[in-house]
Order: C-alpha cells, then structure tokens, then sequence
C-alpha cells in the first residue's frame, strides 16, 4: 500500500462508513475533514470511520485528525465510531485523547454493535418543503411544538429564531426546495436545513429587527455553539448546534 491518501465511502443506511487508507498530514486533512462532513450532512443514524488503512508518519497527524473527527461530530450531531483494527495505532490514538471525542474499537462488528446501542436522539425532518413564504410560518410551528414537546421552554425562542434564519436563507437566496431537521441529543439541539443550491449561505439584514427570519445569519452565529455550511452533490447543508438549555 502506498501513501498517497485516498477515502473510500460507503453510504449504507442506516449506517454509513468512510475507510480512509494512506498517509495522512497537514495537506491532505482537508481531504479527510471534507469526507466526514459530508457524509455526516446525508444525516445517517451513525458514521464508522475505518482506519484499517491509516498511515501515521508523524505525531503531528493525530492532531490533524482528531480535528477532523470534531469538526465532523459538531454538524448535525452524528455518533462517530472509529474503527482501528492495529493496536498500536489505537493507543496512540487514546493517549492523544482521541477517545473522548469517539468511541475507539478493534473490529465492525463492535463498531455495529456500538452503533445499535446509541441512543436514537429526538428528531423531526421535513422533506421537500416548497419555496414560498408559508413554509416560514410552517417549520416555525413546528419547532415550536417539538421543543414544548421535548422539554425546552428555556432554549425555544433561541432554537426558534436559528431555525427561521436558516430557512429564510434558503427561501430567498437558495430558491429551491429544502429539507430541514431538528434533534435534540445530549446538550443541544441541532439544526439543519438542506438545500438544492450550491452558492454558500448568505448575510443578510432585516428591515424589521422585530420580524423572526429577518435577522440574517449574524443572529445564527450569536445564538449557537457553533454552525456552518458543507457543499454536497446536489446542493448544500446549512447547520448550527443550539445549547438545549437556554
């Protein structure tokens, strides 16, 4: 096996898995982090990352994945399991602090059963939702009534606000169809709204400061944990992480 890097993916429902084989640096991290996420953005029930095939030259590697992996984890709350079958590489992955991050196994067939064991988090999709103002009013109900269903009085308003910013960007720049999720696992709640344009999110400002879905993605940065965009085949995922608690 050489080293150049190479990432194999296989998008199995409901579990999918990215096998990446070759040596992996600082230059070719780009490639890794962009396979999980968008992977990560087909919104799978979990995501096996397969290192049978990992090359580690140089300690400097580790940090280069462990980002990776976390930048991955943070969009739209996926459970990653990492697969190493060669033990060594699995201490070195520990030591780095790899495992708080995801759960570290020697075979698939843990990494399955591990998968089966997670705790499915409480979500809502709405597919195919039209492009037309009514969806607004539409995906706002609805958030509404899953967040008095799930317990979140304290952070409702927070997740309500992020969630119109989202499909407001979608309605008026995306011009397409979308889908939206809302999960809750652990502490947040995770917000993604996909569409079928490829342009990157963008800003923009209200007339009205007081009308929700008006307030540009500004608000989404100052009400999450974290958020972003990841481009995929047919379109893009845009995505933010609200804390549950308020």
């Amino acid at each position: 096996m050489g080293d150049k890097l190479t990432v194999r993916t296989e998008p199995s429902f409901p579990v999918a898995t990215v096998e990446i084989a070759g040596a992996l640096d600082i230059d070719t991290a780009p490639i890794v982090r962009n396979a999980l996420r968008k992977h990560v953005a087909d919104q799978p029930a979990a995501l096996i990352v397969d290192l049978s095939g990992l090359l580690v030259h140089h300690k400097a590697a580790l940090s280069v994945l462990r980002s990776a992996i976390r930048t991955a984890g943070e969009m739209p709350g996926i459970p990653i399991i990492l697969l190493v079958p060669d033990e060594g590489l699995r201490d070195q992955l520990r030591a780095s602090g790899m495992d708080r991050q995801a759960p570290i196994v020697a075979d698939r067939a843990t990494a399955l059963d591990i998968a089966a064991s997670m705790e499915a988090p409480l979500s809502c999709v709405l597919r195919d939702v039209p492009c037309s103002p009514a969806s607004l009013g539409r995906v706002r109900e609805v958030t509404r009534e899953l967040c008095g269903r799930w317990g979140l009085d304290t952070a409702r308003d927070a997740v309500v606000l992020a969630v119109c910013e989202l499909v407001t960007n979608a309605l008026e720049h995306a011009r397409t169809s979308f889908d939206v999720t809302v999960a809750l696992r652990g502490r947040y709640v995770h917000l993604a709204v996909r569409d079928g344009s490829t342009q990157p999110p963008r800003q923009h400002m209200s007339r009205r400061p007081d009308e929700p879905g008006g307030r540009g993605l500004l608000l989404v940065a100052d009400l999450s944990a974290s958020w972003g965009y990841v481009p995929i085949r047919d379109g893009k995922l845009v995505w933010a992480t609200i804390p549950s608690s308020g």
